[in-house]
Protein backbone atom coordinates (compact mmCIF):
# COMPACT_ATOMS: atom_id res chain seq x y z
CA UNK A 1 0.00 0.00 0.00
CA UNK A 2 0.85 3.40 -1.04
CA UNK A 3 1.93 5.71 1.58
CA UNK A 4 -0.37 8.68 1.60
CA UNK A 5 -0.60 12.59 2.83
CA UNK A 6 -3.17 12.63 4.90
CA UNK A 7 -5.48 15.72 5.40
CA UNK A 8 -5.06 17.59 8.94
CA UNK A 9 -2.35 15.40 9.79
CA UNK A 10 1.33 15.99 9.43
CA UNK A 11 2.29 13.13 7.22
CA UNK A 12 5.49 12.13 4.70
CA UNK A 13 4.33 11.84 0.84
CA UNK A 14 6.97 9.27 -0.37
CA UNK A 15 9.14 11.46 -2.42
CA UNK A 16 9.32 14.20 0.82
CA UNK A 17 11.71 15.35 3.35
CA UNK A 18 10.42 15.36 6.99
CA UNK A 19 11.42 18.70 7.27
CA UNK A 20 7.96 19.84 5.89
CA UNK A 21 6.18 17.41 7.77
CA UNK A 22 7.74 18.66 11.06
CA UNK A 23 6.90 22.13 10.49
CA UNK A 24 3.17 20.94 10.23
CA UNK A 25 2.97 18.76 13.12
CA UNK A 26 0.25 20.02 15.66
CA UNK A 27 1.48 20.54 19.37
CA UNK A 28 -1.40 19.22 22.23
CA UNK A 29 -2.36 22.29 23.86
CA UNK A 30 -3.54 19.79 26.64
CA UNK A 31 -2.78 21.49 30.35
CA UNK A 32 -0.36 18.74 30.76
CA UNK A 33 1.58 19.35 28.00
CA UNK A 34 1.75 22.65 28.10
CA UNK A 35 3.04 22.64 31.42
CA UNK A 36 6.07 20.17 30.50
CA UNK A 37 6.56 23.08 27.93
CA UNK A 38 6.68 25.68 29.77
CA UNK A 39 9.18 23.13 32.57
CA UNK A 40 11.83 23.26 28.93
CA UNK A 41 11.36 20.31 28.20
CA UNK A 42 10.99 20.59 24.46
CA UNK A 43 8.88 18.30 22.17
CA UNK A 44 10.45 15.60 20.62
CA UNK A 45 9.03 14.10 17.11
CA UNK A 46 8.08 10.73 16.66
CA UNK A 47 7.50 9.09 13.34
CA UNK A 48 3.92 6.78 13.26
CA UNK A 49 3.39 4.11 10.69
CA UNK A 50 0.13 2.78 10.80
CA UNK A 51 -0.88 -0.99 10.38
CA UNK A 52 -3.25 -2.61 7.85
CA UNK A 53 -7.15 -2.07 7.25
CA UNK A 54 -6.65 1.72 8.64
CA UNK A 55 -8.32 4.79 7.43
CA UNK A 56 -6.91 8.12 6.76
CA UNK A 57 -9.48 9.46 9.04
CA UNK A 58 -8.14 6.32 11.62
CA UNK A 59 -4.58 7.35 10.95
CA UNK A 60 -5.00 10.36 11.92
CA UNK A 61 -6.99 9.81 15.27
CA UNK A 62 -3.87 7.85 16.24
CA UNK A 63 -1.50 10.40 15.61
CA UNK A 64 -3.56 13.29 17.86
CA UNK A 65 -3.80 10.43 20.51
CA UNK A 66 0.17 10.11 20.53
CA UNK A 67 0.68 13.86 20.19
CA UNK A 68 -1.50 14.05 23.49
CA UNK A 69 0.29 11.31 25.49
CA UNK A 70 3.80 12.02 24.68
CA UNK A 71 3.47 15.77 24.30
CA UNK A 72 5.13 15.44 21.15
CA UNK A 73 5.39 16.73 17.07
CA UNK A 74 4.15 12.89 15.32
CA UNK A 75 4.52 13.14 11.93
CA UNK A 76 3.03 9.95 10.23
CA UNK A 77 3.41 7.88 7.16
CA UNK A 78 0.36 7.08 5.94
CA UNK A 79 0.24 2.79 5.28
CA UNK A 80 -2.76 3.21 3.14
CA UNK A 81 -4.98 0.40 2.92
CA UNK A 82 -6.53 -1.78 0.26
CA UNK A 83 -8.95 -3.78 2.12
CA UNK A 84 -8.11 -6.31 4.86
CA UNK A 85 -7.76 -9.12 2.25
CA UNK A 86 -5.25 -7.15 0.07
CA UNK A 87 -3.09 -5.78 3.12
CA UNK A 88 -3.16 -9.18 4.39
CA UNK A 89 -1.58 -10.44 1.52
CA UNK A 90 0.89 -7.54 1.55
CA UNK A 91 2.03 -7.81 5.05
CA UNK A 92 2.78 -11.85 4.32
CA UNK A 93 5.11 -10.62 1.57
CA UNK A 94 6.49 -8.43 3.91
CA UNK A 95 7.25 -10.52 6.36
CA UNK A 96 9.22 -12.88 3.69
CA UNK A 97 11.48 -10.11 3.07
CA UNK A 98 11.94 -9.33 6.17
CA UNK A 99 13.09 -12.97 7.08
CA UNK A 100 15.20 -12.90 4.00
CA UNK A 101 17.09 -9.78 5.08
CA UNK A 102 17.50 -11.15 8.75
CA UNK A 103 18.66 -14.41 6.86
CA UNK A 104 21.39 -12.07 5.36
CA UNK A 105 20.68 -12.49 1.70
CA UNK A 106 20.00 -8.85 1.15
CA UNK A 107 17.27 -6.36 0.59
CA UNK A 108 16.95 -5.74 -3.50
CA UNK A 109 15.40 -2.39 -4.49
CA UNK A 110 12.49 -3.64 -6.28
CA UNK A 111 10.78 -7.03 -5.12
CA UNK A 112 7.53 -6.24 -4.43
CA UNK A 113 7.77 -4.75 -1.08
CA UNK A 114 5.20 -2.59 0.67
CA UNK A 115 5.70 0.99 -1.09
CA UNK A 116 5.32 2.34 2.58
CA UNK A 117 8.71 0.88 3.11
CA UNK A 118 10.41 2.91 1.23
CA UNK A 119 9.27 6.46 2.85
CA UNK A 120 10.17 4.59 6.40
CA UNK A 121 13.63 3.93 4.55
CA UNK A 122 14.00 7.66 3.09
CA UNK A 123 13.35 9.27 6.14
CA UNK A 124 15.67 7.20 8.71
CA UNK A 125 18.47 7.90 5.92
CA UNK A 126 17.54 11.67 5.78
CA UNK A 127 17.31 11.78 9.75
CA UNK A 128 20.67 10.07 9.88
CA UNK A 129 22.60 12.01 7.57
CA UNK A 130 21.61 14.91 8.75
CA UNK A 131 22.90 14.11 12.24
CA UNK A 132 19.63 13.18 14.36
CA UNK A 133 18.38 9.81 16.05
CA UNK A 134 14.75 9.63 14.53
CA UNK A 135 12.46 7.86 16.77
CA UNK A 136 9.67 5.75 15.39
CA UNK A 137 6.58 4.14 16.80
CA UNK A 138 4.32 1.00 14.76
CA UNK A 139 1.90 -0.90 14.98
CA UNK A 140 0.43 -4.10 13.23
CA UNK A 141 1.45 -4.20 9.70
CA UNK A 142 3.29 -0.75 10.38
CA UNK A 143 5.97 -2.94 12.49
CA UNK A 144 6.92 -5.12 9.43
CA UNK A 145 7.00 -2.19 7.34
CA UNK A 146 9.69 -0.58 9.63
CA UNK A 147 11.54 -3.52 10.39
CA UNK A 148 12.24 -4.22 6.74
CA UNK A 149 13.13 -0.35 6.05
CA UNK A 150 15.44 -0.55 8.56
CA UNK A 151 17.14 -3.59 7.07
CA UNK A 152 16.88 -1.09 3.87
CA UNK A 153 18.23 1.85 5.62
CA UNK A 154 21.16 -0.41 7.66
CA UNK A 155 22.57 -0.98 4.08
CA UNK A 156 23.47 2.74 3.24
CA UNK A 157 23.77 3.87 6.72
CA UNK A 158 26.72 1.25 8.00
CA UNK A 159 28.73 2.72 4.75
CA UNK A 160 27.70 6.36 4.86
CA UNK A 161 27.08 7.11 8.43
CA UNK A 162 26.66 5.59 12.07
CA UNK A 163 24.16 3.21 10.75
CA UNK A 164 21.06 2.42 12.84
CA UNK A 165 22.89 3.28 16.21
CA UNK A 166 20.62 5.71 18.80
CA UNK A 167 17.50 5.14 16.56
CA UNK A 168 14.46 4.73 18.65
CA UNK A 169 11.53 2.05 17.80
CA UNK A 170 8.86 1.19 19.82
CA UNK A 171 6.18 -1.23 18.20
CA UNK A 172 2.84 -2.49 19.16
CA UNK A 173 1.45 -5.34 18.52
CA UNK A 174 4.12 -5.69 15.39
CA UNK A 175 3.87 -8.57 12.55
CA UNK A 176 7.39 -8.15 12.20
CA UNK A 177 9.06 -11.74 13.08
CA UNK A 178 12.91 -10.07 12.91
CA UNK A 179 14.48 -6.86 13.17
CA UNK A 180 18.22 -5.94 12.72
CA UNK A 181 20.89 -5.06 15.33
CA UNK A 182 21.31 -1.11 16.52
CA UNK A 183 18.51 0.44 17.47
CA UNK A 184 16.87 0.50 20.56
CA UNK A 185 14.06 -1.25 21.07
CA UNK A 186 10.77 -1.40 23.13
CA UNK A 187 8.15 -4.54 21.68
CA UNK A 188 4.77 -4.48 22.67
CA UNK A 189 3.09 -7.75 22.88
CA UNK A 190 -0.80 -8.62 24.19
CA UNK A 191 -0.46 -11.93 24.65
CA UNK A 192 -4.30 -12.94 23.17
CA UNK A 193 -3.15 -10.50 20.48
CA UNK A 194 -3.31 -12.75 16.95
CA UNK A 195 -0.98 -10.52 15.22
CA UNK A 196 2.28 -10.29 17.46
CA UNK A 197 1.89 -13.64 18.69
CA UNK A 198 1.47 -15.90 15.66
CA UNK A 199 3.15 -13.37 12.64
CA UNK A 200 5.77 -11.34 15.15
CA UNK A 201 8.20 -11.77 18.24
CA UNK A 202 5.22 -14.78 19.43
CA UNK A 203 5.16 -15.65 22.86
CA UNK A 204 8.58 -17.40 23.76
CA UNK A 205 11.18 -15.26 25.38
CA UNK A 206 13.67 -17.03 24.59
CA UNK A 207 13.98 -16.70 21.12
CA UNK A 208 13.96 -12.52 21.42
CA UNK A 209 18.21 -12.13 21.76
CA UNK A 210 18.27 -13.48 18.56
CA UNK A 211 14.59 -11.42 16.66
CA UNK A 212 14.15 -8.86 18.76
CA UNK A 213 17.11 -6.41 18.05
CA UNK A 214 19.92 -6.19 20.25
CA UNK A 215 19.08 -5.19 23.84
CA UNK A 216 15.60 -5.30 22.70
CA UNK A 217 13.05 -4.97 25.41
CA UNK A 218 9.92 -6.69 24.95
CA UNK A 219 7.11 -6.51 27.12
CA UNK A 220 4.34 -9.06 27.21
CA UNK A 221 1.54 -8.24 28.93
CA UNK A 222 -2.47 -9.60 29.42
CA UNK A 223 -5.06 -7.88 30.40
CA UNK A 224 -9.08 -6.58 29.41
CA UNK A 225 -8.75 -3.52 27.33
CA UNK A 226 -11.93 -2.38 28.43
CA UNK A 227 -11.95 -3.72 32.22
CA UNK A 228 -10.78 -0.30 33.53
CA UNK A 229 -7.84 -2.77 35.53
CA UNK A 230 -4.06 -2.57 35.14
CA UNK A 231 -2.51 -4.83 32.62
CA UNK A 232 -0.24 -7.80 34.14
CA UNK A 233 2.92 -7.94 32.34
CA UNK A 234 4.78 -9.86 35.34
CA UNK A 235 3.02 -13.10 34.85
CA UNK A 236 0.98 -12.49 31.43
CA UNK A 237 -1.65 -15.36 31.66
CA UNK A 238 -2.93 -16.05 27.65
CA UNK A 239 -6.64 -16.50 27.36
CA UNK A 240 -7.46 -19.16 24.49
CA UNK A 241 -10.65 -17.52 24.06
CA UNK A 242 -11.53 -17.54 19.98
CA UNK A 243 -11.50 -13.72 19.95
CA UNK A 244 -7.97 -12.78 18.44
CA UNK A 245 -8.32 -9.23 17.25
CA UNK A 246 -10.06 -7.95 20.88
CA UNK A 247 -6.89 -7.10 21.89
CA UNK A 248 -5.23 -5.51 19.05
CA UNK A 249 -6.32 -2.32 19.04
CA UNK A 250 -3.74 0.59 19.01
CA UNK A 251 -5.46 3.18 21.25
CA UNK A 252 -7.42 1.06 23.31
CA UNK A 253 -4.48 -1.46 24.17
CA UNK A 254 -1.26 -0.81 22.97
CA UNK A 255 -1.00 3.22 23.59
CA UNK A 256 -2.78 2.62 27.31
CA UNK A 257 -0.20 0.20 27.75
CA UNK A 258 2.70 2.49 26.60
CA UNK A 259 1.64 4.87 28.99
CA UNK A 260 0.79 2.34 32.19
CA UNK A 261 4.80 1.37 31.31
CA UNK A 262 6.51 4.97 30.56
CA UNK A 263 3.66 7.54 31.97
CA UNK A 264 2.71 10.17 30.05
CA UNK A 265 -0.31 13.04 29.80
CA UNK A 266 -3.57 11.02 30.14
Amino acid sequence: MAPQANGGCACVPPAATAAKARDSAALSQSTCCRKKRAEGLAPRDILYVNGINTSREAHCTTLHAIAEQTCARVIGIYNATEGFSADSTQTGQDRLLIKAAAAGKGVAAHDGRNKAVDAVKKFVIDERLAGRTPEIWAHSQGGAVTSLALFGARNTLNVESAGLSGIRVKSMGSAAPNWPDGPQYEHFVHVDDLTPTSFGLGHDSAEDAKRAGAGAKVTRFSGDPNAGQPFESANPVTNWGPDKTAYHGVEDTYLKMERQQNGGCP
